[in-house]
């Protein structure tokens, strides 16, 4: 009997340049304050791992169910003891939209975790 194992993904694993230009990318944070992506997903503060989220539909409801359902499986003391190198770790989510759909979003799916915006979708894609 042959081991399960995961279906390859049809696209390929993105060269170095690739990672660099995304990195130099910007992402949007609820006040329309521009960030690069590298600089959000960069170790600091302690912090090595970031894990982030993409979402396509701020207003879909299975998205929304999806973000609703993240800190009930992905808790501060979860991402605490996940082993080295790879923690402690922190969440972002990122969609794209308007920044403005931000702060209504944090209510409507009360997610815990930073969200931010990528305007040029270039990131997400």
């Amino acid at each position: 009997m042959s081991k399960p194992s995961l279906p390859k993904s049809p696209d390929a694993i993105p060269d170095e340049k690739t990672i660099s230009d995304t990195y130099n990318l910007p992402v949007l944070s609820h006040d329309g304050k521009s960030i690069r992506f590298g600089q959000m997903v960069d170790p600091k503060d302690g912090v090595i791992t970031a894990i982030v989220i993409f979402i396509r539909h701020f207003f879909c409801s299975l998205d929304q169910d999806y973000v609703r359902s993240l800190p009930t499986s992905i808790t501060p003391n979860v991402l605490s003891t996940l082993p080295l190198p790879t923690g402690p770790s922190r969440v972002a989510v990122i969609g794209c939209s308007d920044p403005s759909r931000i702060l209504p979003y944090t209510v409507e799916t009360p997610c815990e975790f930073s969200i931010f915006m990528d305007p040029t979708c270039r990131i997400i894609i």
